[in-house]
């Protein structure tokens, strides 16, 4: 039974995999679709740099670097963009962002239109609950010449089930007030140990992992999850050399031992939010991650940047946490499940092809 249920999910992955393949296919003959890769995204991130949006997240490239990890595509029509990637957690999904660029409310409405159907549907992400009335989505209910319908569901997978905070580096560095005497009381007993902060870089990257490694055996025993659970580090740790991306951050020793690690990107445009990307600490080590927040902030507050998003959280603990240091901001996302049906897009420019050929 055992053989027989491995066989199965080998031939279910092998078919959703070669569905993938199809819908990359159809998708590269379809004009308004870019792929973007190392070699030409430098454009698309030099333009997000002209991007604002207090969910700063979706205006950086290291964002669509990590998330798009596994396929990220623009959808252009003149000049608004729609970004859209295979989701990393979910295999065969279609993750949509929100529309960057001039403002075009008739751009979700072309790309649900010309989208081949991928093979475990599309959802929306990280759209602003108060934008569930915006114009860019209300018009995806005009006829499309498909079957369109959306539902908002509850982001179990993705870091937004919680608010996303962004904290005031100032506040933080400065740990003053009421609201953070028990992180000061904290940070005393650390005093204890004997510590050493290094800045983040690729020289430490096998202690780093090993760090990861003992980090995340102690939340599971099973080496898949314990892969699962490290291999985003790793993916955002690949990015410490590349000069297209702002990436800054630290290590922690305590000890002679790496105990934390962080990695934040410095911010691309006016806004100046850096946004944080590792933050993994042992937390058994008491005071250590207050010490975390604070060279962080002072870090960041040296370099003149005033907010730094630390995102949403899949947890209730993750989120109480990060409360702990009083946002400056919180911003609610929620997410969108998309189901079409209809004609194939790619099929019927076959059609139309075809049709056109016959009439001349």
């Amino acid at each position: 039974m055992g053989k027989a249920n491995l066989s199965m999910q080998f031939l279910t992955s092998t078919t959703l995999s070669m569905q993938m393949e199809e819908w990359e296919i159809e998708v590269s003959m379809l004009g308004r679709f870019l792929c973007l890769t190392k070699e030409n995204r430098g454009l698309f991130f030099a333009f997000l740099g002209k991007e604002k949006d207090l969910d700063s997240y979706v205006t950086s490239p290291v964002y669509y670097a990590l998330t798009g990890r596994k396929g990220l595509w623009l959808y252009q029509d003149g000049n608004t963009y729609v970004p859209i990637c295979w989701h990393p957690n979910v295999e065969g999904q279609i993750l949509i962002f929100p529309p960057r660029g001039e403002k075009n409310n008739k751009i979700l409405q072309k790309l649900l239109t010309e989208m081949p159907i991928p093979p475990a549907g599309i959802r929306m992400a990280r759209i602003k609950k108060e934008d569930v009335v915006a114009p860019f989505l209300c018009a995806i209910n005009a006829p499309l010449g498909r079957s369109v319908s959306l539902s908002h569901v509850e982001e179990t997978v993705l870091d937004w089930r919680f608010p996303v905070r962004t904290l005031s580096t100032e506040r933080v560095k400065n740990m003053s007030g009421a609201d953070f005497m028990k992180a000061r009381n904290h940070l005393k007993q650390l005093e204890k140990h004997k510590t050493k902060v290094v800045p983040l870089s690729p020289f430490y990257d096998e202690q780093i992992i090993e760090f990861a490694n003992r980090w995340a055996s102690n939340r599971t025993r099973d080496p898949q999850e314990i892969k699962e659970l490290v291999s985003p580090y790793i993916e955002a740790m690949d990015l410490v050399g590349d000069e297209a991306f702002r990436l800054g951050g630290h290590i922690f020793f305590v000890n002679d031992q790496v105990e934390a690690v962080t990695m934040w990107e410095l911010p691309n445009n006016s806004l100046q939010i850096a946004n944080a990307w590792v933050s993994l600490c042992n937390t058994s080590c008491k005071g250590l991650s207050e010490f975390v927040m604070k060279t962080t902030a002072e870090a960041l507050w040296e370099h003149g940047v005033p907010y730094i998003n630390y995102g949403g959280s899949e947890t209730k603990g993750l989120d109480d946490y990060k409360n702990k240091y009083v946002p400056a901001y919180s911003l609610d996302l929620c997410s969108i499940d998309v189901a079409i049906s209809g004609f194939d897009p790619v099929l019927r420019s076959l059609i139309e092809i075809q049709n056109s050929r016959i009439a001349a």
